[in-house]
């Protein structure tokens, strides 16, 4: 897997060793660092790709992810809020809006964002599942609940929502249930502490 991002980090930088203009590859190489844990040289080639091209969506949006990812959601938002108000039907920014204003605990701002991105692209189930999680971080367990039930249905191996479908439950005093669904993350992830 890394061997496999470590080769494609190296061509991303022979070829700008060749043309250091290409911002698309730049983005490429953010997303190949990001995805080897390398965040802070990532959101360094997204800045890169965005000071290239300030148009260049992807590299905005990702290195808003990269920010995420670093521990600084407040710069993550500044970086989204002004391109959402340009370009309010990007699904994928709403989403990311949503991460970080989750990661500040902002649940309220989490949850419109969440919606936002959902009603572009409705059925999306990583950001029905967060959007369950806010509601329930805000003392809303009964209705994240059906949206939990519903994540799990459609992913059944995936045992985060399992566990996060636990805590709901758990906050609704359905413990017994609560407990099942704790067993079923366990046995879906059996070394996850």
């Amino acid at each position: 897997f890394f061997v496999f991002f470590g080769a494609s980090i190296t061509l991303f930088r022979k070829s700008l060793d060749v043309g250091p203009n290409q911002p698309h590859v730049l983005n490429n190489l953010g997303n190949s660092l990001a995805d080897t844990d390398r965040h802070a040289e990532a959101a360094a080639a997204y800045q890169q790709a965005l000071e290239l091209d300030a148009a260049h969506d992807d590299a905005r949006l990702n290195l808003a992810l990269a920010r995420i990812s670093l521990g600084q959601p407040a710069s993550a938002e500044q970086l989204l809020r002004p391109f959402l108000v340009a370009r309010p039907d990007q699904a994928r920014a709403w989403a990311i809006l949503g991460q970080a204003a989750s990661a500040l605990k902002q649940n309220a701002q989490a949850i419109e964002a969440y919606r936002a991105a959902l009603r572009l692209r409705p059925g999306h189930l990583p950001w029905m599942h967060n959007l369950a999680v806010a509601l329930r971080l805000s003392g809303r367990p009964a209705e994240a609940l059906p949206l939990l039930h519903v994540c799990a249905d459609r992913s059944p191996a995936e045992a985060r929502i399992r566990y996060n479908l636990g805590h709901c439950l758990q906050d609704l005093g359905r413990i017994d249930e609560a407990a099942a669904a704790y067993r079923q993350a366990i046995s879906l992830a059996p070394t996850d502490t």
